[in-house]
């Protein structure tokens, strides 16, 4: 971590009106994740609402990630820092949970980059039980979660201000029973009579044209 990184970040963080800030250990961690520059995230109404609602809860502090502008990218990848906060300059892979608001296709691999730069293992088969756990919502999860599917481990179709209440005490209660990421997977069931966990069939092909089927959890409303 730089100086530079971490000045830059709290400047603008001061220039702001109605963020929160809580001391990291106060409540459970959430990031959230907007793959895009800090004005076009900031520009999404969506996002503002779903801040408002986790940080309401009064169990949960929700911290915020963006794409770094050019220069500070590239001050990121001189130093090898991770990605950090907006909130508390806390790295990404310290989080519990990230939630990610996909809204323009173009993102996908800016995604990518940003989880690379916090050394967080792109496949969500790859990463263990104590890395985070990595939702995917947002227009382009609900049209077409397909391309994202090797990287998620649950996808939010619909309104995410509808279940991330319910999704967040699911999730909360299977870590501290101290259950797997496939049983917490599983127990998102229970969210809301109109929501289901489901588990959908996508077909891959792969460099021989071979079909390989594979199983993804989602959200699905009805």
């Amino acid at each position: 971590m730089t100086w530079e990184l971490k000045n830059k970040i709290q400047e603008i963080l001061a220039k702001e009106t109605g963020a929160q800030c809580f001391a990291p250990g106060a409540r459970r961690a959430f990031a959230f994740l907007y793959p895009n520059s800090y004005k076009v995230g900031m520009s999404n109404l969506g996002m503002h609402i779903l801040y408002q609602i986790i940080n309401g809860r009064g169990d949960t502090a929700c911290e915020r990630f963006f794409l770094p502008d050019g220069k500070t990218l590239a001050e990121y990848k001189r130093t090898k820092t991770p990605l950090m906060s907006m909130e508390t300059q806390r790295q990404l892979a310290d989080f519990e949970i990230i939630g990610v608001m996909m809204s323009f296709e173009m993102d996908y691999t800016n995604l990518l980059a940003m989880l690379q730069m916090s050394n967080i293992k792109l496949r969500a088969a790859e990463r263990n039980e104590k890395e985070p756990l990595i939702v995917i919502g947002g227009p382009c999860a609900t049209f077409n979660p397909e391309p994202l599917a090797e990287v998620a481990d649950v996808f939010v179709i619909g309104e995410g201000e509808e279940v991330i209440n319910d999704l967040l005490d699911v999730v909360y209660k299977g870590r501290e029973q101290g259950l797997g990421k496939e049983e917490v997977q599983l127990n998102l069931t229970a969210i809301l009579p109109v929501w289901s966990m489901t588990a959908v069939c996508l077909q891959l092909l792969n460099g021989a044209g071979c079909a390989t089927w594979i199983n993804i959890p989602i959200l699905q409303q009805f």
